[in-house]
């Protein structure tokens, strides 16, 4: 289960070496999901937002499958001034053929969830393409199958 937190940084996006001009509420999120952060009017932030894709399920069923692909990472720095943020945390996959989710905070910061499985090999991982950021890198692919014994999920990229 992912947890997100806001303490001088939000959710799967961590705010890193940020300057606030209006201290952040101590908040933590839970798994995925959709949430709003307002930052009041006549403030602003320079902050780096980063973000992890949700894993993907791996293969279930007769036979060994693969293991379900690793999401990717994003991150941006950027001002945000007052407004309300779209925040959403990319759940990972609980089974065969669930991909997991984007993680993203509005359009700046997009991390592709990993890609699931059906076979004995690994599922794909979250890729650079599907995510949007300065610095982007790709999740890991899921292990495949070996014998009787189903495959490792595949890392989130760090």
């Amino acid at each position: 289960m992912k947890k997100i937190y806001i303490l001088r940084y939000l959710a799967s996006f961590f705010f890193a070496n940020s300057v606030f001009f209006q201290p952040l509420s101590s908040q933590q999120f839970d798994g995925g999901g959709t949430y709003t952060y307002t930052i009041n009017a006549g403030y602003s932030a320079l902050v780096t937002i980063e973000a992890w894709g949700g894993g993907a399920g791996g293969g279930v069923g007769n036979g060994a499958k693969g293991g379900g692909g690793g999401g990717a990472y994003a991150s941006s720095t950027t001002t945000l001034t007052a407004g309300s943020y779209t925040i959403t945390v990319g759940a990972g996959g609980t089974n065969s053929g669930t991909n997991g989710g984007n993680s993203s905070f509005t359009t700046i910061v997009i991390a592709e969830g990993g890609f699931s499985t059906t076979t004995g090999t690994g599922g794909a991982g979250g890729t650079t393409a599907g995510s949007t950021g300065t610095t982007k890198i790709a999740g890991a692919v899921g292990a495949n199958s070996s014998g009787n014994n189903g495959g490792a999920g595949g890392t989130g990229a760090n």
